[in-house]
């Protein structure tokens, strides 16, 4: 066991030991200091340690093992740092790579799963800043980002931006550059089959929200897969008023307004088309069936029962027309080959050309289906046919003109009872 130096110095006993001279302990395993030991040199004189050990400089109660700080200056031709720079109270206390080089980087590194933590163990309610003003680098983050709530304070065009490139042409930019900012928008999960929530949040109480494509760019909704529903626009309680059928490309509106869809220049006031579904009970319409070219369209009343009728008006004094805009030349046909229905007429018929009945049917002989007009409230008919007349007529005084009548006495017949029996009329000529 080694002996005190003030044994062997009498003169170290009384006044303790103290030199200018260069003390060379390399020889010796080891240096030991009392605890609490103070090292001091002179004002702006380094203290350094001059080492390539693993084990360069340790402090921990187990010396090198396990110890609470290390520095490994281990690395062969190591010529770079840690340089930490104490600050006055309240100031800002710098921890910062040292390099001979110009771009060193820092690495902070648990142990197997053990985490790091940023202004976890104070109180403090500072906030954690990465980058600077005048260099916005931002966070490369290998791996899943888990957080409790980040808050990210900027008024900057460019407050949180992803992207290959950072701000320029991003992935994700949000601006929060607005004077006063106060609306956002607030995406809210769900458990599985519960849906997404994008919502505007607000300290105004009504708030709209703009999607916007850029130029002329498209605004597309698009589902992930094909349904009778797979876009909808609903009520703020849920209900569904319009759909989009993605497999059969249809659109419904589900509404009881007397304006439920309104196409025109100021939208339901005065439009050029409207729809009106207010009526109780709802449960007839109109169906409209496109054609091929040079086809049919059909407008055709539509109903759960089997009998509805179909009303066109005009207001006020103004008039109905068909075929009266286009050029065409063609017929208006009323009624169909099958059921001879015929027109109800309310008033004064006008016509500027030639009327025809019954054109489609062929000239019956000795036959009530020859009946081409009806008239009054008594419903007296004119009948035509082949062959003097001998059928039932439905009134008497109903009147009956032979196509094939070659004399006075046979071209045109009236009913004198409903049993079969006519008179002729005799013509001149």
């Amino acid at each position: 066991m080694g002996q005190p130096i003030e044994n062997f110095l009498p003169g170290i006993r009384e006044n303790g030991l103290i030199t200018k001279k260069t003390v060379d302990f390399s020889g010796a395993p080891s240096v030991a200091l009392p605890s609490g030991t103070t090292i001091n040199g002179a004002s702006a004189t380094p203290n350094n340690i001059t080492s390539n050990s693993a084990n360069s400089f340790t402090v921990g109660p187990n010396g090198t093992t396990n110890p609470v700080l290390k520095v490994d200056s281990s690395t062969a031709s190591q010529a770079a740092g840690l340089k930490l720079t104490g600050a006055v109270t309240g100031g800002t206390v710098a921890l910062l790579a040292i390099d001979s080089g110009s771009n060193t980087s820092i690495t902070v590194d648990g142990k197997g799963t053990g985490t790091i933590g940023i202004n976890t163990l104070s109180t403090t309610s500072g906030l954690v800043t990465i980058g600077n003003s005048t260099s916005l680098a931002g966070v490369a983050v290998n791996g899943p980002l888990t957080s409790a709530a980040v808050t990210v304070t900027s008024a900057s065009a460019n407050a949180f931006a992803v992207g290959p490139n950072g701000t320029t042409n991003p992935s994700l930019n949000i601006d929060a550059s607005t004077a006063s900012a106060a609306t956002g928008l607030n995406i809210k999960p769900a458990a599985a089959a519960g849906g997404l929530v994008l919502s505007v949040i607000s300290s105004n109480a009504t708030e709209s929200i703009t999607i916007s494509s850029k130029s002329t760019g498209a605004v597309i909704l698009k589902p992930g897969g094909n349904g009778s529903s797979a876009i909808q626009f609903q009520q703020s309680g849920g209900t569904t008023v319009v759909q989009v059928d993605t497999t059969n490309k249809g659109l419904y509106v589900t509404s009881a307004w007397s304006g439920a869809f309104a196409v025109g220049l100021a939208g339901s006031s005065n439009p050029a088309f409207k729809v009106d579904s207010s009526a109780g009970s709802q449960a007839a319409g109109v169906l409209v069936a496109g054609a091929a070219t040079g086809g049919t369209v059909a407008i055709s009343a539509i109903d759960s029962g089997s009998n509805t009728s179909l009303t066109i008006d005009g207001k006020g004094t103004g008039t109905v027309g068909i075929n009266t805009v286009s050029t065409t030349s063609g017929l208006v046909t009323i009624g169909n080959s099958t059921a001879l229905a015929g027109v109800a007429v309310n008033g004064a018929v006008g016509a500027t050309g030639v009327i025809t009945a019954v054109n489609g049917l062929a000239t019956p002989s000795n036959s009530a289906t020859g009946k081409a007009l009806s008239m009054g409230s008594a419903g007296i008919n004119v009948y035509f046919g082949s062959g003097a007349p001998s059928f039932s007529a439905a009134h008497t005084n109903d009147i009956y003109i032979r196509t094939d009548g070659s004399s006075s006495s046979t071209r045109m017949y009236m009913a004198t009872n409903t049993s079969g029996t006519w008179t002729n009329v005799t013509t001149a000529g």
